[in-house]
């Protein structure tokens, strides 16, 4: 009896509302389709694709994903769609869906020139069978200009494991107890 009480305790404390669920939910779809078609190597940790959307759209509400599904402010260059930023200075990207999005982001993080020392850890950790996302993190540097990103994008993934965590006793919860 102290296990079931311990265990509806841990899931009562979900940090996140059910439109904040649905978000993480297709957003980490979309990272498993994509990354499923690509070799291990070159595949983004599924956290971390769901952290930097989470963060740089502010929940799929932000105007750049509203009105051009873009969950990561990803600019565009000459020729591609774009929203200018209310300042005028800047054009992000549009994507048709937001999945597109996501497979742009995970292109860009695997063969991008600025992320290069980023890919290369990725692989050493790949290749040691060791993904630790918090140190990748050092390597995302350039991705914004926020003094304090690493730090918010980290906030971020120790919330996302919690969720992650009170999911699978869910599933065992309700899959084997009762």
């Amino acid at each position: 009896m102290k296990h079931i009480c311990a265990t509806l305790l841990l899931l009562c404390m979900n940090p996140y509302n059910t439109t904040e669920i649905k978000f993480i939910e297709q957003v980490k779809e979309c990272a498993l389709k994509v990354n499923a078609e690509l070799p291990s190597y070159d595949r983004i940790p599924i956290d971390l694709v769901v952290a930097q959307a989470i963060h740089e759209s502010d929940w799929g509400k932000s105007r750049f994903a509203v009105e051009g599904n873009n969950l990561f402010g990803i600019r565009a260059v000459e020729g591609e769609s774009y929203i200018l930023s209310k300042s005028n200075k800047r054009k992000v990207k549009t994507y048709f869906t937001k999945c597109e999005s996501v497979e742009d982001y995970i292109e860009l993080l695997s063969y991008g020139e600025p992320y290069k020392e980023f890919k290369e850890e990725l692989i050493n950790q790949w290749l040691l069978d060791r993904v630790d996302i918090y140190y990748i993190l050092n390597y995302l540097h350039n991705y914004a200009e926020d003094k304090y990103y690493k730090q918010k994008i980290t906030k971020i993934l120790k919330q996302l494991e919690r969720y992650w965590w009170q999911t699978r006793l869910l599933t065992y919860f309700t899959r084997y107890i009762l």
